[in-house]
Order: structure tokens, then C-alpha cells, then sequence
């Protein structure tokens, strides 16, 4: 099953499938970068490698049900300056230490290092959120952080996502895990961030 990635629109961000070859510059810069990729994994010697890094995502990602999304992560444009890839927004099924997808939802993150600190994860996170609750209609949804990654976890907080412990269910290793639960139903939908 082909994922249907659909856009998501927030006040300085788009959220769109990436797209190759066009994005291959883009993906390398992410993942070819050492700096980023130091809580990830460790970072692909090759443009050609940084794409089939995202494609085995988005496979992955078909055989757990199909129903997540791997996003670029854009930058609008405006009247002075082009859209810009900035990063990789995930919503996609965990994976247990044998790379079997469980019943757990991740929103996870990867910008590239001109893009920390402008506050464009959180953003794009609330996004993705929005539509994991409202159109997915997911009871509760993770952020899965390696120990350390100070920066990460500062996102998750930001996103209201409570800490859970540090827990080795996930991916084989041991993780730092929060989790934001389904707001109530009488308090209707999570609005998205506002569009100009």
C-alpha cells in the first residue's frame, strides 16, 4: 500500500512528500551532516545513500499499514526568497528491537543545522500532531528521544508531551519516551498553527 502523504500548511511551514531527484541536495544536507546525525545515526557518505535513506523510511513505513507520513519539511516562499527544505518531519509506526512495527505512533524530527533554533520543529511537530489526532484519529502519540539530546527533548516539552522514563521497547536501545494523549472529545479537534 502507497502512502498517500498528504501537505499540511502552517504559518512559515509546508509539510509535503519529498521528492527525488529534486530533493536530493536537501536530504544530503541533513543526513550527510555528522552534527545532526549524532543522535540519529550515524550520517550517509552519499547524496544517492541520503535518499534511500528517506525511501527505506517511506517502505517501512507501507509495510506498517501505510497510514503515516515521512515529510520535507519546507520553508514558504515569499516575494524575497524560494522555498527551502529545512528537515524531515516522521509520523509513523515504532518499531520494537526486531524492526516489527507495535501499536505505538512516533512524531519524530530531523533539521538541518542553519534551521536549529527558529522554532521550525515545534511548528512543523503541532502540524503533524493536528493531523495525527483529527485525521488519523490516534489515541496518543510518542516522541522517542536518545538520552542526552537535550535539544529534542525541549521540543517534546514544548509540544506539552509528558517524559515516561527512559525505556528500551523501541528500536532495541534504550530511549528517553514521551507521549501526548488524544485531547478529550468535548474538546473538539486540535486546531493546527494559524495561516497567514
Amino acid at each position: 500500500m502507497a502512502i498517500a502523504t498528504p501537505i499540511l500548511d502552517g504559518e512559515r511551514l509546508r509539510l509535503r512528500p519529498w521528492a527525488f531527484p529534486t530533493d536530493a541536495d536537501a536530504a544530503w544536507a541533513i543526513y550527510g551532516d555528522r552534527e545532526v546525525m549524532a543522535q540519529i545515526r550515524p550520517p550517509v557518505e552519499h547524496p544517492d545513500a541520503a535518499i534511500a535513506l528517506i525511501q527505506g523510511w517511506i517502505a517501512d513505513e507501507e509495510r506498517h499499514l501505510g497510514q503515516g507520513a515521512i515529510w520535507a519539511v519546507e520553508r514558504r516562499g515569499d516575494q524575497h526568497a524560494d522555498p527551502q527544505i529545512l528537515g524531515t518531519l516522521l509520523l509513523t509506526r515504532l518499531v520494537d528491537g526486531t524492526r516489527q512495527a507495535t501499536p505505538d505512533w512516533e512524531l519524530g524530527w530531523h533539521f538541518r543545522r542553519s534551521a536549529w533554533g527558529f522554532g521550525y520543529a515545534t511548528e512543523a511537530a503541532r502540524l503533524a500532531l493536528a493531523h495525527g489526532f483529527n485525521t488519523l484519529h490516534l489515541p496518543e502519540i510518542y516522541a522517542v528521544i536518545r538520552p542526552g539530546h537535550d535539544r529534542s527533548a525541549r521540543v517534546a516539552q514544548r509540544l506539552g508531551m509528558q517524559f515516561q522514563g527512559t525505556r528500551d521497547r523501541y528500536y532495541g536501545q534504550p530511549l528517553w519516551i514521551y507521549s501526548l494523549r488524544h485531547p478529550s472529545p468535548t474538546d473538539g479537534p486540535i486546531p493546527p498553527p494559524p495561516i497567514p
